[in-house]
Order: structure tokens, then C-alpha cells, then sequence
């Protein structure tokens, strides 16, 4: 019932022992290259078996995936020995049955515990003897002996293999963690254990810092002997460095994982010496090989920052901040160390200035001293004058200069004006601990590393001028929703003017160490996760950000915890100073919750508590990772171009008018001038949405292609008629409306032959060519798009805009059966006693379904989302089964082209797409502009209308057989020449045949036609003939055809 974990060592193998878990300590102190370098030596290598192979100690091996699998097996046998354990005793832990699980996982947790601390010891200390051999070549370099050259190279040689260790040890640890971590999920998930906690609170994921401590004072150490040998630049790196009232530098920020930390710091300590505020010289003052200073940068040596941002209550600052506005600026107060500064003590007041790159000036941030007993009246909404803010100047540092002073002067009173302006008070405070590598000489290169950043809200307690705390004290409640982690630590690279980007650094970023933050910000992640904004900051988008920024469901904890917020306090809860092994080591262990009972909800995996609307946040905008930069001369190109476009618009006007005085081409200088119109209000379009993207900072959107394409045509084709008309010789528009009805010569040229008479047009002729009353109808809001037969009512269903008529065949009064809003009508049809009908919405393509009501009107039954954006609706055709007429498919035509899907039921909730239609079959031989208007499917034929062709396709669906071309009625119009609808109705003759209008017919087949401008219902009576399947015979008063005769055939 348990498992022993089985281990391999990989890459580490040769390091680490040689694929064994019981095997010789290696030798993990390399040579040396100079036996002068040996002595320091002696001692690391007796005690922790760096010299020798005798010694031997248990060390675990790189953890692979064969151990996952086994570990799952081997849960799952214990799982089914405990499941006849009730659940007080699982929550109890009484289940012996686990214990050998418990006793070997122990095990190898305290193996790789004693294994990583074994040879941790081992480097640090031959660390500290390498430091102790290098001062030793520092002072015959300054002595000036020879031979200072090759010992500086060789304690080079020996710092590398140094590192080089520490980064393979560094990823044992980082494989052997995240390796029993896994295991222990799996346990947590099926034993009920808690192993999860045990590893997070023992096994560490970093090295002691105390090893980049030591390397930094090897590099410095190095770095200084290099100068004095005349080899690498000149100065002293034990100058003592103070900071700068203002900084202009170029910053660029990273993400940087927990695990990742030794190998970042190690690199930072090549490039830079670790600074420490107040200290010079070498920081590594115990050279002791019997005593380990653990995780010294962290525990004594990092900088405790804490700062509070402030914001007006609309947020202001920080739109303008996230939209990178020109000035935007961002005011903060920050102190160092672990308490609040209390009443005369030291606080920085900071004030950033955003510039873009078209500005003279540069991102500056500025800095002045006051007192903190002075923030309650700095924080007053009050006008001031500079005698004000001399004096708070004055208090915190008498001692100034006087350029120093009117400089300080002015930037505080700078500040206050703010705070009047924008109403500011208390925003968001961020805590962490910042470790940094600088030359005390210069300020040319800056490496920051922030761990730990806890981001509180300040809000809670609103500033008035009758309040003595302008922010959250050290003694505030804070309940669980008011706290949350960044989920990376945050590096900084700043750099003055051109100075490149470190070499060392460079890789980092190609290895992925690193992850690139470009303009992060913790104000901007703080302001955004506890206030209602409107756009978030980019990062949002990552996955790591999501419970930050209230992106996925947070879990409510109303809870107040009365205990102290004070930095102190937060780093002790995040074992900056401690000396614990990880992140969640003091948040689970019961010390850290002792000391500070916010342990239990700042932890790096915890989601801020919130209320539901908060938890919610889908519908926010997220900023563009790299907004536009945008420059006056941005607007100004945007102007010249608008002007451009008018131009050409000015330009096509006066050729309008110039065409307009010759009465040949009137129609031809109508079209100009619309074309002209359009182009301004194109013109005028573009130039505000452009407006808008700029003053947005979007980086997409610019790109016109509409505008220069029509604009293209609009000239080909004015090249077009002018060349047309060298042959015509009259208006061409003109002769465009009749073209159809002149016969062309066989190339296609443009020229009519004067001989060929045009066909004569249909009329009335009762029995036979019928146009349908429609009276009491207006016809500007009638427009007849397709029509459907109703045998049981004995009328036709007309489907209009956004209604449903009848119009009875034996009747005049036409009824309407059903009015839709903002939508129109392009198909409709009948299955039994269901009505269907298509409509293109202004949001999307659906299909109705509506039913007969008692009083003899229409009501929707139900509907389905056929495309879920508006479309050009091209017909609606009902395909029945071959052995049931009510079950079948639906032919819709949408967008110019025909899709196939099921007969729904009302209670289906959406529609089921079969096939599609080829279209470049159906459409071999026409015209690019020839649509299909209607479709209708009539005794095993399906129908489609080609209201440019002026004809009928009939095709048989079954097999893909076309079947021919039916010519239909040739109109005479005003208006249009083209049908809109059709649909064909089977009449059964009774003694003698029925009337149609009171006519005796000799047919039992009609065809009704309808035409949407001017709004007409036609119906006709056709023959069919029998000598082919889906062709009929019209009377002369349809016009379908050109020859002569009583019946014209196709």
C-alpha cells in the first residue's frame, strides 16, 4: 500500500552522483586553476566532501514522470482500502492504512531537503573562501607585483564554475519540487492528505540568497582589481551611493517567476554590484565555514518600499496613465523600512511625468522630502502659495541649499495644485521588498528586483480635513477583499540615455527567465482591481492576472481582520526577512498567522474576495499592449487627408456641372453628383473614426480599403463611358436603361442594330394575364417580396416589408394577417398548416414560424438564428420528403448562395445546416449581377428566380439535373423590369375548370409573380407541356418569348 518514488538523474546525473539515490557525495568544489587559490580551500572541502569521494550521504536524484504514474496507482490501491472509513474519520487522519504512504513520501521530501542544504552549505562556503582568495589578489594587484593579470583570470575561471553549480543545483531543486508537488496533489486529491501544504512549507523554491550576496562581493571584488590594472573603466566600486532628487532614465520592466530568482539574481550580480542603502564596500563580512547565513539578502539586506498612490474619485490620473497620455502624471508618498513614519518622521513625495517622444522633455519623476505630520494638511483641498510649501521643505531638511530649496519649493507646491485640481486622496498602496544592483559611482545602469508586491486598498478610508490619517494606519482593519498579490516578482532594468542593454540580461530574455512587462505598473494593477474602470491594463489578458483583476469568480470571505497592516508585518507574512523556505510556508505555517492574521488571505495563489458585480468583469475593455503614438502631426495628416477627399469630391461636382449643361448626358452628371455626395459623407465618415482610434491609442483600424477601391471604380468607370460613348454618341446612362431590350451583335460590343424591334411587353387579359387589386393598400409601405399558396383560405400570402397580407384569388379586399418590427421579409412558405418565413434583422438572419389564431390572423410560434448578422435574404423553399409531404428541408437563400437545413421543431433550438448549394453551377452562364431573388419548390422541381435573367432555372435537386429555362412576363414599368417573388399553384379542374377572376380557364396551373416597385400581384395562366418535364406554354399576353403565335414555348 505504498510506493518507494524511483529517481534518475538526467542532465544532473554526472553532477549529482551518477544515477544512484545512495552514492558518493560529488565533488562539487571544481580544481582550482592556481594553487594559489587551493588554501582557502582545505576547510570546505574536509567538512562537506568537495575534495574527496569517501564521504557519503543520501541524495535524492531528479524525480521523472514514471514516478507520476506510480504514485497514481499506488493512490488509488489506498484510496479503495480507505473508502470504508467515514468521513470523521478521514477528516481526523485515523487511517493507518496511509501511514507507509506518509513515512515514505516524508522521506523523500527530507531527502532532497538534506541533499539541496548539503551542497547549498558546500557553496556557499567556497564561496566565501573564493572571496577571501580574491581579496588577497586584490591587494598584490594593488601592490603591484606581477602576475595580478592571470590570478584576476583564474578567479574569473573559478566564480563561473561556481555559478554554474549553483544554476544546477538550482534546477535539482526547481525538478525535484514541482515533481512532489505533483504527487502530493494527487495524494491530496485521493487520500484526504494534506502533503500539498507540507511541501509548500518545507521545500523551499529558491537557494539561499546569501550565495548572490557572496558572488556579488567576488564580481566587485574582481571588477576593482580589473580597474586598477587599467582593464575595465575607472573609479571605486565602494563608493557610497545616495539618490537622486530627479531621474530621467529609460525603464524596462519583466515578469519574473519565484523558481527563477537565483539564476536572475546571479546574472544581476555579474552585471552589477548588489546595493544596499547606506553601505559600502564588501557585504559579506562572516567568512566562518562553520556557519550558513541563509537567505541573507532577503532576511537583512533587501529595502522595505512601501507607497501610497493617490487618484482623484473619477480616476483620472488613472485613465490617463493607462491611456499614456502626453503629461499624464502620477502622484505617490513613499517610505522605506517596515513601520509608517510617524510624526516627524521622513517621507518621499514623488511625482511622475509621462512624455512621448515627440516632446522636448523626458519622463521624469521628481522627489521631495517632507514630514509625515505634514500629509494631513498637504492633502487639503485648499489653495496655497509657495510660503506654505517652503515651510514644509524646511522642516523635513533645514539644512538645504537655496537652489535645492526653491527647486523643492516649487515641485511641492507643483503637488498641492493637484491635489486642488483633482480632488486627490488615498488610492491604492503597494508593499514589497526590493533588492538592487547598481554601481555606487553611477546611476548608468539600475537592476531592481521586487518580490512579494501586495497591492492593498486604500479607499476605504476617505481623507477629510477633520481626519489626522490621510491613509490606512498600521493598526487598520483590512478584511480579505482589500489585499492582493501580483502573481510575479518584478524586475527592472533602467538604463541613462543610449546605454545599452547588459549582455547577461539579453539571454535571460532569449531563455525565457524573463518575461517582458513593457509599461507595467503596480499603481495601474491596484487602481484597476479595486475600483470600477472602464478598460483595464493589458495584462489582464495573461492567465497569471485573471484573479487579480476579478477576471474568473471569486470566492466572497466577509471577515475583517483586526490585526496590524504595518510593512513590517506584511513582510514578515512574506518571509522576506524571515528566513523561511517559500512563499507559502508562512502563509500555511501557524507562526506567520500568529504574527499577522492576514497571512490567511495574502498568499500568491488567493483571490480577492468581491461582490458578485465585481466578479464579473467580461464586459471591460482591455488596453492595447502597445498603443499608437500619437503626435499633433497625427491629427494634422488626418485633416490633410479629409481635405484631399473633399477635394476630389469638389473636383467630380464641377465635371457633373460641366456634363449638367449639355442635356445628352444628364443622367450621366446625376450619377456624378451622387457619386460626389457619397464621397464627402465617406470622407467625413473616415475622418471622425480616425479621430476616434487616435485619441484611443488603438494600433488597428487605420487601413482604408473601401474608400480607395470605390474610388477606383468610380474613375474606370467614368474612363468606361467616356470610351462607350466615342461609339454610342448619345448619354450612355440612357442607353443603359433600355440595353436589355436592344438586340447585341455577337462579340458583345456596345452598339444596337436599329432593325431588330423591341418585344412587346405583357398586359391584361381576363382568364389569362391577371394583375391583382390592391386596394386600401399604400403603396410606399407595400412592397411584395415573395408570395406563398393558401388552399385552404383560397388566397394568396403575400410577404411585404414587415408584414403578412392575404390577398383572396376570388376576392378584392386584401387583409393584413401580421406586423414584425425592424425586420423585413424575404422568403416565405408553407409546411402543412406551419408558416414559415426569412428575414434579414438588423442584428441577424432568422426564421419564423407563425400559426393560425381563432381570429383568423397570424401569430409567432417560435423562431431559429439561421446567421447571426444581418444579410441580402435571397428566398425560403420548402423540399419535401418523398414519403411525407410535412417532413422535408428548407433551401434558403442568404448572402448569394443556397444552404440546405433541417425542418425544425418548434422546440429545437436551432437549426441544423445539411449542405450547401453549388452556386457557380447554378449560376454557369449568367451574369456576375444576376441574383436569385425566390426560391420555390413545386411538384419534385425546385425553382429559382433570376430577376435580371427575367427567367426561371428549374433543377432537380435529387439528382442535380437543370432542367431549363422558363422565360417569364416581360414588364413595363417605370420603376423596375425586374420580378420579386414567384410562386406556383395546382388547381383542380371541376366542371369545366375554376375562375379566375370569373373567367373560365382552360388550365388547372397558375404562377403568380409579385414586383416590389411599383408593388404588383400578377397571376397567370399557364400550359404545360408534355413533351418535357418543368416547361409551359404562356399566352401572348405574358410577352415571355419572342416568337409570335398564340402560345410561346421555351
Amino acid at each position: 500500500t505504498h510506493f518507494t518514488l524511483h529517481s534518475e538523474f538526467h542532465a544532473a546525473s554526472t553532477l549529482y552522483g551518477g544515477g544512484t539515490c545512495i552514492s558518493n557525495t560529488p565533488n562539487f568544489i571544481m580544481a582550482p586553476r592556481s594553487q594559489a587559490l587551493l588554501d582557502g580551500y582545505v576547510s570546505a572541502d574536509a567538512m562537506y566532501g568537495g575534495g574527496t569521494n569517501d564521504t557519503t550521504s543520501t541524495g535524492p536524484c531528479l524525480l521523472n514522470s514514471t514516478v507520476l504514474s506510480k504514485a497514481d496507482a499506488d493512490c488509488n490501491k489506498i484510496e479503495s482500502l480507505i473508502s470504508k472509513y467515514s468521513k470523521a474519520d478521514i477528516k481526523s487522519g485515523q487511517m493507518p492504512e496511509i501511514q507507509p504512504f506518509y513515512a515514505v513520501f516524508e522521506c523523500q521530501v527530507n531527502g532532497v531537503l538534506q541533499f539541496v542544504d548539503h551542497h547549498e552549505k558546500g557553496l556557499e562556503f567556497s564561496a566565501k573562501a573564493l572571496l577571501s582568495q580574491t581579496e588577497k589578489v586584490m591587494d598584490q594587484v594593488s601592490s603591484k607585483k606581477r602576475g595580478g593579470q592571470s590570478m584576476i583570470m583564474a578567479s574569473k575561471r573559478t566564480t563561473e564554475e561556481i555559478v554554474e553549480n549553483c544554476l544546477a543545483l538550482q534546477a535539482f531543486l526547481t525538478k525535484n519540487r514541482s515533481t512532489l508537488l505533483a504527487v502530493s496533489q494527487k495524494a491530496d486529491a485521493k487520500l484526504h492528505t494534506q502533503c500539498t501544504k507540507m511541501i509548500e512549507s518545507s521545500v523551499k523554491a529558491n537557494l539561499n540568497s546569501v550565495l548572490v550576496v557572496v558572488l556579488s562581493d567576488i564580481y566587485a571584488t574582481i571588477r576593482t582589481a580589473e580597474i586598477k590594472l587599467g582593464t575595465n573603466g575607472s573609479g571605486n566600486e565602494a563608493a557610497v551611493w545616495k539618490a537622486p532628487s530627479s531621474f530621467q532614465r529609460n525603464t524596462t520592466k519583466y515578469w519574473v517567476k519565484e523558481e527563477n530568482l537565483t539564476k536572475l539574481m546571479l546574472t544581476c550580480a555579474a552585471e552589477a554590484p548588489l546595493l544596499v542603502y547606506g553601505k559600502s564596500g564588501t557585504l559579506t563580512q562572516n567568512r566562518s565555514v562553520g556557519y550558513s547565513e541563509g537567505d541573507k539578502l532577503w532576511e537583512s539586506m533587501a529595502t522595505p518600499i512601501t507607497s501610497v498612490y493617490f487618484d482623484a474619485p473619477d480616476m483620472s490620473m488613472y485613465k490617463k496613465r493607462l491611456a499614456r497620455l502626453e503629461g499624464a502624471q502620477l502622484l505617490r508618498v513613499r517610505w522605506y523600512g517596515k513601520k509608517m513614519p510617524q510624526g516627524s518622521g521622513i517621507i518621499f513625495l514623488e511625482l511622475k511625468t509621462h512624455h512621448e517622444q515627440w516632446v522636448v522633455n523626458k519622463s521624469v519623476k521628481e522627489r521631495a522630502v517632507i514630514q509625515e505630520k505634514d500629509m494631513p494638511s498637504f492633502l487639503k483641498p485648499v489653495a496655497w502659495s509657495t510660503n506654505e510649501a517652503r515651510e514644509m521643505i524646511l522642516r523635513a531638511s533645514p539644512k538645504l541649499s537655496p537652489d535645492d530649496l526653491t527647486k523643492s519649493t516649487n515641485l511641492l507646491y507643483r503637488m498641492h495644485q493637484l491635489v486642488v485640481k483633482y480632488k486627490l486622496r488615498s488610492c491604492v498602496r503597494s508593499v514589497y521588498a526590493r533588492a538592487a544592483f547598481q554601481s555606487a559611482k553611477t546611476n548608468d545602469v539600475r537592476l531592481t528586483l521586487d518580490r512579494h508586491v501586495t497591492l492593498v486598498d486604500e479607499t476605504g478610508r476617505i481623507h477629510t480635513p477633520d481626519t489626522a490619517s490621510w491613509c490606512l494606519s498600521d493598526e487598520e482593519a483590512v478584511t480579505s477583499a482589500k489585499a492582493v498579490m501580483v502573481p510575479f516578482n518584478v524586475f527592472e532594468v533602467k538604463l541613462v540615455g543610449d546605454s545599452p542593454m547588459p549582455a547577461g540580461l539579453a539571454a535571460l530574455i532569449s531563455d525565457g527567465v524573463i518575461e517582458e512587462a513593457p509599461k507595467f505598473s503596480k499603481f495601474l494593477s491596484g487602481a484597476a482591481a479595486f475600483n470600477r474602470v472602464s478598460t483595464l491594463p493589458y495584462w489582464a489578458k495573461h492567465p497569471a492576472f485573471a484573479a487579480l483583476f476579478g477576471m474568473q469568480n471569486k470566492s466572497k470571505d466577509p471577515r475583517a481582520y483586526t490585526s496590524s497592516i504595518d510593512p513590517c508585518d506584511c513582510y514578515q507574512l512574506f518571509d522576506i526577512f524571515g528566513g523561511s523556505s517559500g512563499d507559502a510556508a508562512l502563509v500555511n505555517s501557524s507562526s506567520a498567522r500568529k504574527r499577522n492574521p492576514l497571512a490567511r488571505f495574502l498568499n500568491p495563489t488567493a483571490v480577492p474576495a468581491g461582490t458578485a458585480e465585481d466578479a464579473n468583469r467580461g464586459n471591460v475593455k482591455i488596453a492595447e499592449k502597445k498603443p499608437v503614438r500619437v503626435e499633433p502631426k497625427s491629427f494634422f495628416a488626418n485633416e490633410r487627408t479629409y481635405i484631399q477627399w473633399v477635394s476630389a469630391s469638389l473636383l467630380l461636382l464641377t465635371v457633373s456641372s460641366i456634363l449638367m449643361g449639355n442635356g445628352d448626358f444628364s443622367s450621366t452628371a446625376a450619377l456624378i453628383s451622387f457619386s460626389a455626395f457619397f464621397l464627402v459623407i465617406y470622407a467625413t465618415f473616415v475622418y471622425f473614426r480616425r479621430i476616434k482610434l487616435l485619441s484611443t491609442g488603438k494600433g488597428q483600424g487605420y487601413i482604408d480599403h473601401f474608400g480607395p477601391t470605390i474610388l477606383a471604380l468610380g474613375v474606370g468607370t467614368g474612363i468606361f463611358i467616356v470610351l462607350c460613348d466615342l461609339f454610342v454618341g448619345s448619354d450612355v446612362l440612357a442607353f443603359a436603361n433600355h440595353g436589355r431590350r436592344l438586340n447585341f451583335s455577337a462579340n458583345r460590343r456596345l452598339t444596337s442594330s436599329a432593325s431588330s424591334p423591341q418585344a412587346s411587353s405583357m398586359y391584361e387579359s381576363p382568364g389569362y394575364c391577371v394583375r391583382q387589386p390592391i386596394t386600401g393598400i399604400n403603396a410606399l409601405t407595400f412592397k411584395p417580396n415573395d408570395a406563398t399558396v393558401d388552399i385552404e383560405r383560397n388566397s394568396l400570402l403575400i410577404a411585404s416589408t414587415a408584414e403578412i397580407l392575404s390577398l383572396p384569388i376570388q376576392g378584392v379586399k386584401i387583409s393584413h394577417l401580421l406586423h414584425l418590427d425592424n425586420i423585413e421579409l424575404g422568403g416565405l412558405t408553407i409546411v402543412g398548416n406551419r408558416i414559415f418565413a426569412i428575414s434579414g434583422g438588423p442584428a441577424a438572419t432568422t426564421l419564423f414560424e407563425f400559426a393560425w389564431t381563432p381570429m383568423g390572423a397570424l401569430e409567432q410560434q417560435a423562431s431559429w438564428v439561421v446567421w447571426d448578422s444581418t444579410t441580402e435574404i435571397n428566398g425560403l423553399a420548402f423540399v419535401p420528403n418523398d414519403d411525407d409531404d410535412k417532413n422535408g428541408q428548407f433551401h434558403i437563400g442568404f448572402n448569394g448562395s443556397i444552404h440546405i437545413y433541417k425542418l425544425p421543431g418548434r422546440e429545437d433550438p436551432s437549426l441544423v445546416r445539411v449542405e450547401s448549394l453549388n452556386m457557380k453551377m447554378i449560376g454557369l452562364g449568367l451574369g456576375m449581377q444576376d441574383k436569385i431573388t425566390s426560391i420555390h419548390h413545386h411538384e419534385g422541381v425546385t425553382y429559382l428566380l433570376h430577376s435580371q435573367h427575367n427567367a426561371l432555372h428549374a433543377w432537380d435537386m435529387k439528382t442535380g439535373e437543370f432542367l431549363g429555362e422558363i422565360p417569364l412576363p416581360r414588364l413595363n414599368t417605370p420603376l423596375s423590369d425586374e420580378w420579386q417573388g414567384f410562386v406556383f399553384e395546382r388547381r383542380p379542374i371541376q366542371n369545366g375548370g375554376k375562375s379566375l377572376r370569373g373567367k373560365k380557364i382552360s388550365s388547372n396551373l397558375l404562377l403568380h409573380l409579385t414586383l416590389s416597385a411599383p408593388p404588383q400581384v400578377w397571376s397567370f395562366a399557364i400550359e404545360e407541356d408534355d413533351t418535357s418535364r418543368a416547361h409551359f406554354l404562356f399566352q401572348d399576353c405574358a410577352a415571355a418569348a419572342t416568337t409570335t403565335g398564340s402560345n410561346n414555348s421555351y
